[in-house]
């Protein structure tokens, strides 16, 4: 971890605001430029505003630095009070087709866990729907103006392709929570049977359980991104909690982790977010998930990849240049680019026959080659930023798969 990240954690820990004061009291102003570098990489710049807001009349923070905080946060503010119009606009023609919908990461923390959407900085827009309800929930968004590319068919295993509309935010369709292997480990029905209903802005929404929403938050950061995405993550996780504290039954929580196979990806993102953000866990949960020895190691190289900014490159690419043999290689080769026909669901509602399905295959194999093409260049030519960026996407494959192991 490099100086800046330690001082931009030192800023959102979760603490008194005596040992606060006394912390940000010992920064000079050059400090002060190096933790908003920090801070606008990992998008974290509204939350930092608001943290720091009731210290500035006892911390020296430069006048300039103020400025650009105050206006992130603006920033974030209105362009969140846009996003959740949108949201609210889909929520509403959902439940007019009489389909069921649950908000899930950014949708659902930002104004019910947060409390403050300009905190909780979002990309795109996530939603969960039921299988059956796909077809319908295409047309229907085709019918708003949004469109999605045939070429990313298959690209996710949780979701269809992106829908995308000018001047609104992207809406990620799930049908699942989570990729392979995890996502063969429980019946998606279970989510909805557990759901809560809510309301933002007086617009009635279901969300997941706290102990669902803890295990999605766990398992999206360590099982699919694999702590490529910053520290937002951990304080989701912290901010969840502190939000549910009297409500999260850790039993329960437990018990459907060690269900899912996914005890070892709450280790992590407990254990990172305790380190990091400050959060407190319960001393008898972290004796229940305990992964000894081999458990702080992964914990060292989750917080190592945390603040890794090499240039992304995709896992799957990654293992082909990787150790590995060839039959294994050209097994992950044909699996990424033929999946399954269930997780390359038809766009716009056109049901998938043998001449349709053979049709996206071809737009699939455009879009893989469209996407990847240079980066597999360049890896065959021994370049070596990309040959660095493979070798530290294979160390997050060799933690994902432990993570991922029963």
């Amino acid at each position: 971890m490099t100086d800046n990240n330690e001082l931009l954690l030192r800023c959102l820990r979760r603490e008194s605001p005596e040992t606060k004061q006394i912390s940000l009291r010992s920064f000079q102003d050059s400090h002060w430029d190096a933790i908003l570098c920090a801070s606008n990489r990992d998008n974290t710049t509204p939350l930092l505003y608001y943290t720091l807001n009731s210290f500035f009349s006892v911390v020296n923070v430069p006048d300039q630095i103020r400025k650009q905080l105050r206006e992130a946060y603006l920033w974030s503010s209105a362009r969140n009070i846009r996003a959740y119009q949108q949201l609210l606009n889909l929520v509403r023609a959902f439940a007019h087709e009489r389909v069921s919908v649950i908000l899930l990461k950014g949708a659902h923390l930002a104004e019910l866990v947060y409390g403050n959407s300009a905190l909780r900085p979002m990309e795109d827009l996530d939603l969960l729907v039921r299988v059956m309800d796909l077809k319908q929930v295409s047309e229907l968004l085709d019918k708003m103006g949004y469109r999605a590319s045939h070429e990313d068919s298959g690209r996710a295993l949780q979701h269809l392709p992106r829908f995308t509309k000018e001047n609104s935010l992207d809406i990620e369709v799930h049908f699942n929570i989570v990729d392979p292997p995890f996502s063969g480990r429980f019946d998606v029905s279970e989510l909805w049977e557990r759901a809560r209903l809510d309301s933002i802005q007086g617009a009635e929404v279901l969300t997941l359980c706290p102990e669902d929403l803890l295990l999605h938050l766990c398992l999206h950061t360590s099982g699919h991104h694999c702590f490529d995405n910053g520290i937002i993550p951990f304080v989701d996780v912290s901010r969840a909690l502190e939000r549910y504290e009297n409500q999260i039954d850790w039993n329960k929580a437990v018990a459907t982790a060690t269900k899912w196979g996914a005890v070892r990806c709450m280790y992590l993102m407990l254990a990172l977010t305790e380190k990091m953000v400050g959060l407190k866990v319960p001393q008898q949960v972290k004796e229940q998930i305990d992964q000894g020895p081999a458990g702080l190691a992964a914990v060292a190289s989750a917080q190592d990849l945390v603040f890794e900014k090499a240039a992304p490159i995709a896992p799957n690419i990654a293992r082909l240049f990787g150790a590995g043999s060839r039959s294994d290689k050209l097994r992950i080769l044909v699996s990424r680019v033929f999946p399954p026909s269930e997780v390359m669901p038809a766009l716009e509602g056109r049901e998938i026959g043998e001449f349709a399905a053979f049709r996206t295959y071809l737009y699939r194999i455009r879009g893989v080659w469209k996407r990847h093409s240079k980066t597999v260049w360049r890896a065959l030519l021994g370049h070596q930023a990309t040959m660095e960026s493979v070798g530290i996407e294979n160390t997050r494959n060799h933690l994902r798969d432990w993570v991922s192991q029963l």
